[in-house]
């Protein structure tokens, strides 16, 4: 039992520096995403952009692709907002449903963020960008399930800013962890799309919008 004991009191000891350790690891990704301009705050809202050249095909060849691509990799909740062929644009609304699970002392949560893809679409190539402003989380407590939802703007809070929404729930290291799984989540979803669009792609550079 002694041993045990020690196993264990040794673990705690360990766990600051482990949790440490992973801290300034979101925080150099979070810097380093501020750095390179992966995204940028518009009126409030997060933007994240991304132009995908050397598509093979036709703007309406391309405008299918995307179609379809949104069409088979969302969930029910997402919602059509326009759709354009004619114009080569296609805006949806969807829901990143639980892209990242945090546990902070008892509290388990579940983050979710709705959000707005547009995709403009010329010949051999389009531009995707994702925006989004609110942060909603739902939940757990231990022995019980309890559906409590909570939302802030991504943009007042940390790690923006030294505001804490909720000091039981949140802290400043977990919101900042959150937002940067959420521009991971953002940053698959385009590489899934130009992975789709690129397939048999013809290779070219032109950046004029």
């Amino acid at each position: 039992m002694n041993r045990v004991k020690k196993i264990f009191f040794g673990g705690l000891l360990f766990l600051p520096l482990l949790l440490s350790a992973q801290n300034k690891d979101i925080k150099a990704k979070f810097e380093k995403y501020t750095t390179d301009s992966i995204y940028k705050i518009k009126n409030g809202q997060i933007v994240v952009t991304r132009i995908i050249e050397g598509i093979d095909g036709n703007k309406d060849d391309i405008y299918l692709k995307v179609l379809n691509f949104f069409t088979q990799n969302s969930d029910a909740s997402f919602i059509i907002q326009i759709n354009d062929k004619e114009d080569g644009l296609f805006i949806m609304k969807g829901l990143f449903k639980e892209f990242w699970t945090s546990k902070l002392f008892l509290v388990t949560l579940d983050w979710n963020c709705w959000h707005i893809f547009r995709t403009d679409i010329k010949d051999g190539r389009a531009r995707v960008t994702c925006s989004f402003s609110n942060m909603q989380t739902k939940y757990y407590e231990p022995n019980q399930y309890r559906n409590i939802s909570d939302e802030y703007n991504i943009a007042d809070y940390a790690p923006f800013t030294d505001k804490i929404k909720d000091r039981v729930k949140y802290d400043k290291g977990k919101q900042t962890e959150a937002f940067v799984h959420l521009i991971e989540t953002v940053q698959n979803t385009f590489d899934s799309l130009e992975k789709t669009l690129k397939e048999e792609a013809i290779k070219g550079v032109n950046d004029n919008w």
